[in-house]
């Protein structure tokens, strides 16, 4: 079974920082490290029970809010595109929520650092695809403005000029 010492010596090895929240069992560390997305914060809870998944949880911001229906469209979209064991849900309407589940037989340095990984890249992903689409909207916005304003003028001045009958 994984324990705090395992996570702390493979956090080490990986240059990441280390905290650990709670000794358990359950076992709770927090694992960070830093990239051009910011602080990635990572909560490892550590298993109840023997069979039990250890979990890599991390929660993250997006550029700005989506609908509900639409973010959980895009998010098992993204979740599909990866190959470990991973599920993310809104946490609100512009909030994150994803776990990575390594199971007992296979939690390994290896496993965990792909899990943490994971996590890095899914946001990464998931902050892509959410500011491309909101900046889709925002064009989108703007053209049909810009449309409305052109047809106002275009009346207004049909309205101005003097009829020839």
């Amino acid at each position: 079974m994984t324990t705090i010492d395992d996570i702390q010596r493979w956090a080490a090895l990986a240059g990441f920082g280390f905290r650990a929240v709670q000794a358990g069992p359950p076992f709770r560390v927090l694992v960070s490290l830093e990239d051009d997305g910011g602080l990635l914060a990572v909560t490892v809870d550590g298993p109840v029970g023997p069979e039990d998944p250890l979990r890599l949880r991390y929660r993250f911001d997006l550029a700005g809010p989506m609908e509900t229906d639409r973010l959980v469209r895009l998010l098992d979209a993204a979740v599909m595109q990866r190959s470990a064991m991973v599920d993310a849900r809104p946490a609100g309407p512009d909030q994150v929520d994803m776990v990575v589940a390594l199971y007992p037989d296979g939690v390994t340095r290896h496993a965990f650092m792909t899990g943490v990984f994971e996590c890095q890249k899914l946001r990464r992903v998931v902050r892509g695809e959410v500011e491309g689409a909101l900046a889709s909207e925002a064009a989108m916005a703007s053209l049909t403005a810009l449309a409305d304003a052109s047809d106002r003028l275009s009346d207004a001045i049909e309205a101005a000029v003097p009829s020839d009958s």
